[in-house]
């Protein structure tokens, strides 16, 4: 019992030194952001967004040592844009292993293809190691789970803006009531995800930048006096999403479980906005490649085009989960 008590202990402690780091970060990052009032370091705020969708997963576990080490396989779809858009799929292979009757640790790997606001499929790989521990008073049962994940973008994408492997910690507090003599256990839990490396602000440096660009007969030289990220700093952090799940399992029998529920997500993200060679984007030139815009100088930065921008949307879904042992 005393293990047990300051192995949870312990879990409690990096949870929440883990929120405070991260609520330092977010802070730092909107002060940071706030300079830009009077002509210095520009941010935008977009409109709040709100979507709705499904999730529908199966999975598959075989325990190799009982009650020890275990390993499964799942497959995950998901459906956004209010239930119209299928965007995104999960293949994942885990491994899991009880340290304790409490404890148990997990590594995990998941193939995930995301689908693009143009329609275009990517491909991302995602590993990640996470630690339970559960305590169970009479037919009550409370989980804390801490989840660190890698996840690799086999995808172009602009370095100046984002890092090539996003790094996030997870902390997710779970409940759940096992009905006696019912197939029914109903569970809610709530999740912190943290964002351990976006791009840090505090690298932006201010003055006269000049590079080349191809104008269709030659390369021409162009100088911009304004902000640069020629050398990103991956130091931001800041907790970028809060997930509420309430649901039941339904236990057909022991190793047959069917899983209903319904998520809510509050996404909350401060992307920044460079050219490809690390230069602040302008309004000159993004009309210059954006010909067909109508906006005006006066409103460019309220479409979110600074080099800040606050995103803050909202997701709510109905899920669907079945899994069995061999």
């Amino acid at each position: 019992m005393k293990v047990k008590t300051i192995v949870i202990s312990a879990l409690l402690t990096c949870a929440a030194a883990a929120s405070y780091a991260q609520d330092y970060g977010d802070i730092r990052s909107l002060a940071l952001a706030s300079q830009g009032n009077g002509g210095g370091l520009q941010y935008g705020q977009d409109d709040v967004t709100f979507d709705t969708g499904a999730r529908i997963s199966g999975g598959v576990s075989w325990s190799i040592i009982p009650k020890r080490f275990s390993v499964s396989l799942d497959e995950e779809l998901r459906i956004k844009d209010i239930f119209s858009n299928f965007n995104k799929s999960y293949t994942s292979a885990a491994a899991e292993y009880r340290i304790l009757p409490f404890l148990k640790t997990e590594a995990s790997y998941s193939f995930i293809m995301t689908k693009n606001s143009s329609g275009v499929w990517r491909n991302r790989h995602r590993g990640a190691l996470s630690l339970t521990g559960t305590w169970s008073p009479g037919r009550w049962k409370f989980s804390l789970k801490e989840k660190l994940q890698a996840t690799y973008k086999a995808y172009d994408i602009n370095l100046f803006q984002a890092p090539r492997t996003d790094l996030a910690l997870k902390t997710r507090i779970k409940v759940s009531y096992d009905f006696r003599h019912s197939r029914w256990e109903p569970y809610a839990s709530v999740e912190i995800r943290n964002t351990l490396n976006a791009v840090n602000p505090d690298s932006f440096i201010y003055g006269k930048y000049t590079w080349e660009k191809f104008d269709g007969d030659d390369w021409v030289s162009k100088s911009r006096t304004c902000y640069g990220n020629l050398s990103p700093s991956y130091s931001d952090i800041y907790i970028n999403r809060l997930r509420f799940q309430a649901g039941t399992e339904y236990k057909f029998r022991k190793d047959r479980v069917l899983t209903m529920y319904v998520v809510v997500d509050c996404n909350y993200d401060m992307p920044v906005d460079f050219s490809s060679n690390g230069i602040q984007k302008s309004y000159s030139s993004y009309l210059e490649d954006n010909p067909s815009s109508d906006i005006s100088e006066n409103n460019y930065y309220s479409y979110g085009t600074g080099i800040l921008t606050l995103q803050d949307s909202y997701y709510a879904g109905i899920g669907l989960s079945f899994k069995f042992k061999l």
